[in-house]
Protein backbone atom coordinates (compact mmCIF):
# COMPACT_ATOMS: atom_id res chain seq x y z
CA UNK A 1 0.00 0.00 0.00
CA UNK A 2 1.42 3.74 -1.17
CA UNK A 3 2.03 5.56 1.95
CA UNK A 4 2.56 9.29 3.07
CA UNK A 5 3.51 11.41 5.93
CA UNK A 6 2.44 14.54 6.83
CA UNK A 7 4.21 16.90 9.01
CA UNK A 8 1.71 19.51 10.75
CA UNK A 9 2.61 21.78 13.66
CA UNK A 10 0.51 23.29 16.62
CA UNK A 11 -0.84 26.93 15.51
CA UNK A 12 -0.84 28.55 19.04
CA UNK A 13 -0.96 26.94 22.98
CA UNK A 14 -4.26 26.39 22.26
CA UNK A 15 -3.76 23.41 20.14
CA UNK A 16 -1.39 22.27 23.15
CA UNK A 17 -3.92 22.79 25.51
CA UNK A 18 -6.43 20.36 23.71
CA UNK A 19 -4.18 17.67 22.80
CA UNK A 20 -2.34 17.79 26.42
CA UNK A 21 -4.59 19.11 28.85
CA UNK A 22 -2.02 18.64 31.67
CA UNK A 23 0.10 21.39 29.49
CA UNK A 24 -2.39 24.15 31.41
CA UNK A 25 -0.31 24.27 34.48
CA UNK A 26 2.46 25.73 32.85
CA UNK A 27 2.90 29.38 32.65
CA UNK A 28 2.93 30.58 28.89
CA UNK A 29 6.27 31.63 28.47
CA UNK A 30 7.96 28.09 30.04
CA UNK A 31 5.52 26.16 27.58
CA UNK A 32 7.03 27.92 24.54
CA UNK A 33 10.31 27.67 25.56
CA UNK A 34 9.87 23.88 26.15
CA UNK A 35 7.99 23.26 22.56
CA UNK A 36 11.09 24.41 20.94
CA UNK A 37 13.04 21.92 22.83
CA UNK A 38 10.79 18.85 22.10
CA UNK A 39 11.78 16.61 19.02
CA UNK A 40 9.15 15.57 16.52
CA UNK A 41 7.29 12.88 17.46
CA UNK A 42 4.76 10.72 15.76
CA UNK A 43 0.95 11.53 16.03
CA UNK A 44 -1.24 9.73 14.16
CA UNK A 45 -1.21 6.97 11.41
CA UNK A 46 -4.32 6.83 8.80
CA UNK A 47 -5.53 3.76 7.95
CA UNK A 48 -8.89 4.42 5.71
CA UNK A 49 -8.28 7.14 2.97
CA UNK A 50 -9.93 5.53 0.00
CA UNK A 51 -10.42 7.32 -3.42
CA UNK A 52 -13.12 7.27 -5.71
CA UNK A 53 -11.70 5.50 -7.30
CA UNK A 54 -11.34 1.98 -5.15
CA UNK A 55 -7.47 2.82 -4.41
CA UNK A 56 -6.27 2.62 -0.29
CA UNK A 57 -3.75 4.42 1.12
CA UNK A 58 -2.15 5.08 4.51
CA UNK A 59 -0.41 8.28 5.94
CA UNK A 60 1.22 9.32 8.80
CA UNK A 61 0.95 12.51 10.86
CA UNK A 62 4.16 13.91 12.59
CA UNK A 63 4.45 16.77 14.88
CA UNK A 64 7.08 19.60 14.42
CA UNK A 65 6.30 20.96 17.77
CA UNK A 66 7.09 24.93 16.93
CA UNK A 67 4.47 27.22 17.10
CA UNK A 68 3.02 29.78 14.32
CA UNK A 69 4.82 32.33 16.07
CA UNK A 70 8.43 30.21 16.81
CA UNK A 71 8.45 29.96 12.94
CA UNK A 72 7.76 33.48 12.18
CA UNK A 73 9.98 35.02 15.29
CA UNK A 74 13.41 32.37 15.48
CA UNK A 75 15.99 32.00 13.79
CA UNK A 76 15.96 30.56 10.38
CA UNK A 77 18.62 28.42 10.46
CA UNK A 78 17.20 26.12 13.92
CA UNK A 79 13.74 26.51 12.82
CA UNK A 80 15.31 24.67 9.28
CA UNK A 81 16.59 21.93 11.72
CA UNK A 82 13.46 21.14 13.26
CA UNK A 83 11.60 21.06 10.13
CA UNK A 84 14.15 18.59 8.65
CA UNK A 85 14.73 16.85 11.68
CA UNK A 86 10.36 16.55 11.34
CA UNK A 87 11.15 15.08 7.49
CA UNK A 88 13.93 12.90 8.48
CA UNK A 89 11.83 10.81 11.12
CA UNK A 90 8.79 10.78 8.27
CA UNK A 91 11.40 9.27 6.39
CA UNK A 92 12.20 6.29 7.96
CA UNK A 93 8.95 5.55 7.81
CA UNK A 94 9.95 4.93 4.19
CA UNK A 95 6.87 6.97 2.65
CA UNK A 96 6.84 7.68 -0.95
CA UNK A 97 5.88 11.17 -0.35
CA UNK A 98 6.24 13.91 2.37
CA UNK A 99 3.70 16.97 3.04
CA UNK A 100 4.96 20.22 4.71
CA UNK A 101 1.67 21.88 6.78
CA UNK A 102 0.84 25.07 7.20
CA UNK A 103 4.28 27.64 8.08
CA UNK A 104 6.44 24.12 7.73
CA UNK A 105 6.39 24.05 4.15
CA UNK A 106 7.22 27.91 3.69
CA UNK A 107 10.65 26.78 5.66
CA UNK A 108 13.52 26.87 3.51
CA UNK A 109 13.06 28.49 0.67
CA UNK A 110 9.29 27.06 0.57
CA UNK A 111 10.88 23.67 1.41
CA UNK A 112 13.32 23.52 -1.53
CA UNK A 113 16.07 23.48 0.57
CA UNK A 114 13.96 20.42 2.42
CA UNK A 115 13.12 18.84 -0.69
CA UNK A 116 16.96 19.10 -2.06
CA UNK A 117 18.31 17.04 1.56
CA UNK A 118 15.88 14.36 1.29
CA UNK A 119 15.62 11.04 -1.18
CA UNK A 120 12.02 11.01 -0.70
CA UNK A 121 9.44 13.48 -2.60
CA UNK A 122 8.05 16.50 -0.94
CA UNK A 123 4.80 19.13 -1.54
CA UNK A 124 4.18 21.72 0.69
CA UNK A 125 0.69 21.75 -0.72
CA UNK A 126 0.06 25.54 -2.37
CA UNK A 127 -0.82 24.45 -5.92
CA UNK A 128 -4.27 22.53 -4.24
CA UNK A 129 -4.27 25.29 -1.67
CA UNK A 130 -4.68 28.05 -4.65
CA UNK A 131 -6.58 26.03 -6.64
CA UNK A 132 -9.33 25.70 -3.92
CA UNK A 133 -8.94 29.17 -3.55
CA UNK A 134 -9.93 30.63 -6.71
CA UNK A 135 -12.70 27.96 -6.83
CA UNK A 136 -13.83 29.53 -3.40
CA UNK A 137 -14.05 32.96 -4.94
CA UNK A 138 -15.35 32.42 -8.16
CA UNK A 139 -18.29 30.39 -6.37
CA UNK A 140 -18.69 33.47 -3.86
CA UNK A 141 -18.39 36.08 -6.53
CA UNK A 142 -20.81 34.11 -8.37
CA UNK A 143 -23.55 33.90 -4.92
CA UNK A 144 -23.08 37.66 -3.87
CA UNK A 145 -23.38 38.80 -8.06
CA UNK A 146 -19.98 39.89 -8.19
CA UNK A 147 -18.53 40.58 -11.38
CA UNK A 148 -15.11 39.96 -11.54
CA UNK A 149 -13.80 41.75 -14.29
CA UNK A 150 -15.54 44.93 -12.45
CA UNK A 151 -13.89 43.87 -9.18
CA UNK A 152 -11.10 45.35 -6.94
CA UNK A 153 -8.99 42.16 -5.20
CA UNK A 154 -6.74 42.39 -2.50
CA UNK A 155 -3.87 39.51 -1.59
CA UNK A 156 -2.12 39.93 1.96
CA UNK A 157 0.50 37.63 2.16
CA UNK A 158 1.01 37.90 -1.69
CA UNK A 159 4.91 36.92 -1.66
CA UNK A 160 4.51 33.94 -0.25
CA UNK A 161 3.74 30.86 -3.30
CA UNK A 162 -0.13 30.62 -2.35
CA UNK A 163 -0.35 34.78 -2.88
CA UNK A 164 1.65 34.36 -5.89
CA UNK A 165 -0.23 32.18 -7.32
CA UNK A 166 -3.60 33.73 -6.96
CA UNK A 167 -1.93 37.08 -8.23
CA UNK A 168 -0.96 35.33 -11.73
CA UNK A 169 -4.52 33.11 -12.04
CA UNK A 170 -6.26 36.49 -11.27
CA UNK A 171 -4.30 39.21 -13.23
CA UNK A 172 -6.20 40.25 -15.99
CA UNK A 173 -9.59 38.54 -14.96
CA UNK A 174 -10.29 41.27 -12.26
CA UNK A 175 -10.60 45.32 -12.34
CA UNK A 176 -7.35 46.14 -10.49
CA UNK A 177 -4.86 44.26 -7.92
CA UNK A 178 -3.95 45.10 -5.21
CA UNK A 179 -0.71 43.41 -3.16
CA UNK A 180 0.57 43.43 0.16
CA UNK A 181 3.41 41.87 2.00
CA UNK A 182 6.35 42.17 4.95
CA UNK A 183 9.35 41.74 2.16
CA UNK A 184 9.53 45.04 0.37
CA UNK A 185 12.34 43.38 -1.55
CA UNK A 186 10.65 40.12 -2.85
CA UNK A 187 6.85 42.46 -3.33
CA UNK A 188 8.93 45.14 -5.57
CA UNK A 189 10.43 41.90 -7.66
CA UNK A 190 6.57 40.09 -7.94
CA UNK A 191 5.06 43.65 -9.03
CA UNK A 192 7.41 43.77 -11.32
CA UNK A 193 7.06 40.32 -13.06
CA UNK A 194 3.36 40.61 -12.74
CA UNK A 195 3.45 44.44 -14.67
CA UNK A 196 5.51 43.02 -17.37
CA UNK A 197 2.41 41.17 -18.37
CA UNK A 198 0.40 42.47 -21.16
CA UNK A 199 -2.79 41.83 -18.93
CA UNK A 200 -1.66 42.52 -15.50
CA UNK A 201 -3.92 46.08 -13.87
CA UNK A 202 -1.44 45.97 -10.55
CA UNK A 203 -1.94 49.49 -9.25
CA UNK A 204 -0.82 49.29 -5.87
CA UNK A 205 2.19 47.24 -3.79
CA UNK A 206 2.66 47.90 -0.20
CA UNK A 207 3.56 46.81 2.67
CA UNK A 208 0.47 48.44 4.01
CA UNK A 209 -1.84 46.09 4.59
CA UNK A 210 -5.06 48.39 5.57
CA UNK A 211 -4.15 50.50 2.90
CA UNK A 212 -4.27 47.49 0.32
CA UNK A 213 -7.74 46.36 1.14
CA UNK A 214 -9.68 49.80 1.89
CA UNK A 215 -11.58 49.64 -1.77
CA UNK A 216 -11.47 46.00 -2.18
CA UNK A 217 -14.05 44.13 -3.48
CA UNK A 218 -12.36 41.09 -2.76
CA UNK A 219 -9.09 39.90 0.26
CA UNK A 220 -7.28 37.05 -0.01
CA UNK A 221 -5.34 36.09 3.56
CA UNK A 222 -2.42 34.01 2.76
CA UNK A 223 -0.94 35.24 6.24
CA UNK A 224 -1.12 34.67 9.75
CA UNK A 225 -3.11 36.94 12.52
CA UNK A 226 0.23 37.13 13.84
CA UNK A 227 2.33 39.48 11.12
CA UNK A 228 -1.66 41.37 10.17
CA UNK A 229 -3.11 44.43 12.62
CA UNK A 230 -6.45 43.16 13.82
CA UNK A 231 -7.81 46.05 13.50
CA UNK A 232 -7.61 46.02 9.05
CA UNK A 233 -10.25 42.92 9.43
CA UNK A 234 -12.30 45.32 12.01
CA UNK A 235 -11.92 49.06 10.51
CA UNK A 236 -10.18 48.62 7.22
CA UNK A 237 -12.28 46.09 5.16
CA UNK A 238 -15.20 47.51 2.57
CA UNK A 239 -18.55 46.89 3.33
CA UNK A 240 -19.52 43.97 1.66
CA UNK A 241 -16.73 42.29 0.93
CA UNK A 242 -15.99 39.04 0.02
CA UNK A 243 -13.05 37.73 2.60
CA UNK A 244 -11.32 33.99 1.91
CA UNK A 245 -9.43 33.74 5.50
CA UNK A 246 -7.26 30.57 4.98
CA UNK A 247 -4.24 30.41 7.36
CA UNK A 248 -4.48 30.02 11.65
CA UNK A 249 -4.88 31.94 13.47
CA UNK A 250 -7.84 33.77 11.66
CA UNK A 251 -7.38 37.08 10.38
CA UNK A 252 -11.20 37.64 10.75
CA UNK A 253 -11.99 35.87 13.86
CA UNK A 254 -15.86 34.75 14.88
CA UNK A 255 -15.71 37.79 17.18
CA UNK A 256 -15.14 40.23 14.47
CA UNK A 257 -17.72 38.44 11.97
CA UNK A 258 -20.12 39.44 14.37
CA UNK A 259 -19.11 43.02 14.62
CA UNK A 260 -18.90 42.81 10.80
CA UNK A 261 -21.84 40.04 9.35
CA UNK A 262 -21.62 42.73 6.41
CA UNK A 263 -18.52 40.49 5.28
CA UNK A 264 -18.84 38.01 3.28
CA UNK A 265 -16.07 35.60 4.87
CA UNK A 266 -14.72 31.62 2.91
CA UNK A 267 -12.74 29.88 4.80
CA UNK A 268 -11.26 29.25 1.41
CA UNK A 269 -8.59 25.93 1.90
CA UNK A 270 -11.01 23.22 3.54
CA UNK A 271 -11.01 20.20 1.59
CA UNK A 272 -13.92 17.42 1.58
CA UNK A 273 -12.36 14.38 1.94
CA UNK A 274 -13.77 11.41 -0.41
CA UNK A 275 -16.05 9.07 1.62
CA UNK A 276 -15.84 11.48 4.51
CA UNK A 277 -12.31 10.02 5.53
CA UNK A 278 -11.51 11.41 8.83
CA UNK A 279 -8.02 12.38 10.24
CA UNK A 280 -8.69 11.68 13.80
CA UNK A 281 -6.28 14.46 15.09
CA UNK A 282 -7.75 17.68 16.17
CA UNK A 283 -6.91 20.26 13.15
CA UNK A 284 -10.11 22.50 14.62
CA UNK A 285 -11.99 21.13 11.13
CA UNK A 286 -14.75 18.96 11.30
CA UNK A 287 -15.09 15.05 10.60
CA UNK A 288 -14.26 14.33 7.36
CA UNK A 289 -12.43 17.56 6.10
CA UNK A 290 -8.84 18.00 5.82
CA UNK A 291 -6.62 21.47 4.75
CA UNK A 292 -5.76 21.59 1.00
CA UNK A 293 -2.01 21.20 1.68
CA UNK A 294 -2.86 17.47 3.95
CA UNK A 295 -5.19 16.74 0.98
CA UNK A 296 -2.50 17.66 -1.75
CA UNK A 297 -0.15 14.76 -0.38
CA UNK A 298 -3.42 12.65 -0.09
CA UNK A 299 -4.23 12.51 -3.32
CA UNK A 300 -0.44 12.60 -5.11
CA UNK A 301 -0.35 9.35 -3.11
CA UNK A 302 -3.60 8.15 -4.16
CA UNK A 303 -2.17 8.74 -7.85
CA UNK A 304 1.17 7.06 -7.35
CA UNK A 305 2.92 10.63 -8.37
CA UNK A 306 5.84 10.69 -6.47
CA UNK A 307 7.67 13.46 -7.65
CA UNK A 308 8.62 16.77 -5.88
CA UNK A 309 5.34 18.84 -6.70
CA UNK A 310 4.92 22.14 -4.85
CA UNK A 311 7.80 23.54 -3.55
CA UNK A 312 9.96 27.02 -3.89
CA UNK A 313 9.06 30.67 -4.33
CA UNK A 314 8.21 30.43 -7.91
CA UNK A 315 5.24 28.51 -8.10
CA UNK A 316 3.81 27.16 -11.66
CA UNK A 317 0.23 27.40 -12.68
CA UNK A 318 0.24 24.59 -14.43
CA UNK A 319 0.33 22.45 -10.95
CA UNK A 320 -3.04 23.91 -10.33
CA UNK A 321 -4.75 22.70 -13.41
CA UNK A 322 -2.96 18.88 -12.86
CA UNK A 323 -4.17 19.34 -8.56
CA UNK A 324 -7.58 20.40 -9.78
CA UNK A 325 -7.88 17.56 -12.14
CA UNK A 326 -6.44 14.68 -9.97
CA UNK A 327 -8.61 15.99 -6.88
CA UNK A 328 -11.99 15.47 -8.93
CA UNK A 329 -10.62 11.85 -10.27
CA UNK A 330 -10.36 11.11 -6.37
CA UNK A 331 -13.06 12.63 -4.98
CA UNK A 332 -11.89 15.56 -3.41
CA UNK A 333 -13.70 19.19 -3.62
CA UNK A 334 -13.56 22.07 -1.47
CA UNK A 335 -15.52 22.94 1.42
CA UNK A 336 -17.29 25.82 0.92
CA UNK A 337 -17.66 26.58 4.62
CA UNK A 338 -17.61 29.54 6.56
CA UNK A 339 -16.04 28.88 10.17
CA UNK A 340 -16.35 25.10 9.22
CA UNK A 341 -20.28 25.50 8.98
CA UNK A 342 -21.52 24.79 5.37
CA UNK A 343 -22.51 28.22 3.46
CA UNK A 344 -24.73 26.90 0.56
Amino acid sequence: MDKFAFILHPITLKNIYKHYSFSRIFPPFILKKALAKIPPFHVYHAKDIRSITGKEIEGFFIACPLLAEHILNLNEEFIFDKVMAAAQKAEKLEVDIIGLGALAGTVGEGARKIADNLRTPVTNGTSYAACAIIDSINEAGRIKGVHLPEANLAIIGATNAIGMLCAKSFEGKVRRISLAAKNRDRLDNLCRKLKASSSANIENCSTDAGAAVKDADIVIFTTTAIEVSPEISKTCLKDGAIVCDIPAPRNVSREVYQERQDLFIIDGAVIDLPFGAQIKINTGLNAGQSYACMAETMILTLEGKFEDFSFGWEPSLDKIGIIRSLAVKHGFKPSFTRFGEKII
